[in-house]
């Protein structure tokens, strides 16, 4: 699919489950919606004022390679995309494992506000494994919402401009990036809407993360 439109502001695709690759160029383009399969790369969205997009995806119904690694790919090209909503049937189908990731690679480079929607809230760990996940692929957040049926959650994140300790200097992560990502800077967290035992694990989990 090819779209070249110089007026649309808003623009949604719907029922893309077989869309193997598309091509949107729209410079005054504000939101784009898409609602279908992450098999589609390259996805090439040539618009420079849009920075909120929504995606919702199927029930996954392919292997867990095969989703995965078409998941990482689509997500890669909304890089630049400051607000993201993300919805799907089952929290798992957004946890990338990292065999996919490549070492500290942030997807997300520019994303600001993460959230997440889905039908179900899975025993165990959901809202930390996503979180982990999350500080994965976006490069500097401030905000992750999560709507995990029904229940909403919200992590807010501040940044302090100076090394604490000098394992933060020696980071390799962003050679030739301006912007470091949230590895070079002391964490802070505010946390709302989470039970006792999941804020325990993310404060455990923020405590490996400001070491």
């Amino acid at each position: 699919m090819e779209l070249k439109n110089d007026k649309i502001e808003i623009l949604s695709l719907k029922k893309c489950s077989n869309l193997k690759e598309a091509i949107i160029e729209a410079p005054k383009l504000l939101k784009l919606k898409y609602q279908g399969s992450p098999q589609v790369h390259p996805m090439q969205i040539l618009a420079n004022k849009c920075s909120t997009a929504s995606i919702k995806l199927p029930e996954r119904e392919i292997d867990y390679d095969l989703w995965f690694d078409n998941l990482k790919q689509f997500l890669s090209c909304f890089d630049h995309f400051k607000n993201l909503t993300i919805s799907c049937f089952k929290v798992k189908d957004l946890i990338i494992p990292v065999k996919f990731l490549k070492n500290n690679e942030s997807l997300l480079r520019d994303a600001k506000h993460i959230k997440v929607k889905s039908l179900d809230f899975p025993q165990g760990q959901p809202v930390r494994r996503l979180v982990e996940r999350l500080f994965r692929l976006v490069h500097k957040p401030l905000k992750f919402t999560f709507f995990l049926e029904g229940v909403r959650s919200t992590l807010k994140f501040e940044y302090e401009n100076k090394a604490k300790k000098r394992k933060r200097v020696e980071r390799r992560c962003c050679l030739g990036i301006s912007t470091k990502c949230w590895r070079h800077y002391a964490l802070k967290v505010n946390i709302q809407g989470v039970n006792e035992k999941e804020r325990g694990r993310l404060d455990k989990l923020f405590f490996h993360y400001n070491l």
